[in-house]
């Protein structure tokens, strides 16, 4: 071991050890808080490790101390540094992550050693941090060697692109903002406050959101046969439905011939001096409601009304016997967005509409439609809004779009000749 030549007993020995030291200061000092390294704290030490990725490779190339320096920009070394990273990654994914506040008093081993926030751990900081500086090595080594090729060249922008892009990441998660806004149709005045993601703490940011209407479209309600006592779906093993897409429709439920003679998606419960009907209802709290006809055999046919609820009218079932009951399941969101005025602090105005699963770009910053009033459902007047921003999200794409480019040029460049080719061509 740590003879002339390094292999892979001494890569692993490396990793083993920066490992073992990341658990140590884990153990001792706790998780890395959140704060530790925002700006200008992470550029300074970004800054410091390049500097020393470049100091350390000019010392030993300078001196010629080729076992350090033919290990650390080797396959190896880059290999065994991958793996102790992927490693950690893995362990993340088979743990329950949760934020290092909600941590900090739980003494069982798990959260001591920081296997439920890893992200915050030293370890994984460590081993992050080795990787680019073995990424370093095996750039800086192959761009003083590179050779006018294609496939060289495709080398040295695939691995400066990974470089780029796990630098500016961790750059960027010590910098990433992220808070969520809670607004609402019936308020005067545009919401200026946040909600931090980490610290729970209330912030004022330098945009507004005034929500003007929150709208949402619904996927066809579906008729369902639910058991009285436990309220699940019929059949236990494999639940059927109904879906009510064009009315009239008739199908089959848990054995009972369901027809649907009438379907009205807003309406409102109306007494009768027989029973109780559902009439056209186009106002705030109208419910989906549906006419049917159940029919068991040809002796026996009920008919009634099933509606879905609403947070002013309550959901109605028909009861088929003393065991089970056809209800009208909740229609489930297909889309939903608001339509919102944005204030920013230059007095900038604009209008928008923020869909779900489509972030509006705005002064620098990410907005996303999070979530709304589940009770009030189609009728709520609340959006929640996911603010994002991040600074350093311009060198991630640099990164990602080196990446691409390298493996362009991989895939266009000629395959190396063999090396018997190669000495047949000499001779």
């Amino acid at each position: 071991m740590w003879g002339k030549k390094w292999g892979w007993f001494e890569s692993v020995a490396i990793v083993a050890g920066l490992g073992m030291v990341g658990v140590v200061l884990q153990l001792s000092v706790g998780a890395i808080p959140h704060n530790a390294f925002v700006s200008p704290v992470n550029i300074v030490g970004g800054s410091v490790l390049v500097a020393i990725i470049i100091l350390c490779f000019t010392i030993l190339y300078k001196y010629n101390k080729k076992t350090p320096l033919a290990f650390f920009a080797g396959g190896k070394a880059t290999l065994s540094s991958m793996a102790a990273l992927l490693l950690v990654l893995v362990l993340m994914g088979f743990t329950k992550q949760i934020p290092v506040s909600m941590g900090i008093e739980l003494t069982h081993p798990i959260h001591r050693i920081g296997l439920s926030h890893i992200l915050s751990t030293w370890y994984f900081l460590i081993l992050y941090l080795y990787l680019l500086f073995v990424l370093g090595f095996v750039i800086i080594n192959r761009v003083i060697r590179i050779k006018a090729n294609l496939r060289d060249i495709a080398f040295v922008m695939n691995h400066i692109g990974l470089f780029i892009t796990l630098f500016f990441g961790m750059l960027a998660s010590a910098d990433l903002q992220r808070y969520r806004m809670h607004t609402d149709t019936e308020s005067d005045y545009p919401e200026w406050r946040g909600i931090d993601n980490i610290t729970g703490q209330v912030v004022d940011l330098p945009i507004a959101i005034d929500l003007l209407s929150f709208d949402i479209d619904e996927y066809p309600p579906k008729l369902m046969i639910i058991d009285n006592n436990s309220g699940k779906p019929l059949p236990l093993q494999r639940a059927e439905s109904l879906s009510l897409e064009a009315v009239p429709t008739e199908g089959m439920i848990d054995g009972w011939q369901i027809k649907v003679k009438e379907y009205l998606p807003y309406s409102a419960a109306v007494a009768t001096p027989d029973s109780l009907v559902f009439r056209e209802f186009r106002s705030l709290g109208a419910v989906q409601s549906a006419k049917v006809d159940v029919r068991l055999n040809e002796d026996s046919v009920l008919s009634g009304w099933v509606a879905t609820g609403s947070h002013i009218f309550p959901y109605r079932s028909l009861k088929l016997t003393d065991s089970v009951s056809l209800v009208m399941a909740d229609p489930e969101p297909k889309q939903y967005s608001s339509r919102v005025v944005l204030y920013a602090q230059n007095g900038d105005t604009d209008s928008a509409t923020i869909k779900v699963n489509q972030p509006l770009r705005y002064k620098s910053w990410y907005i996303y439609q999070l979530n709304y009033n589940r009770e009030q459902g189609r009728w709520s007047t609340m959006s929640e809004f996911e603010l994002v921003k991040d600074n350093w999200l311009w060198g991630v794409y640099i990164g990602f779009a080196m990446l691409f480019v390298g493996a362009a040029m991989l895939f266009m460049s000629p395959l190396p000749k063999p090396d018997n080719e190669k000495e047949l061509k000499n001779e």
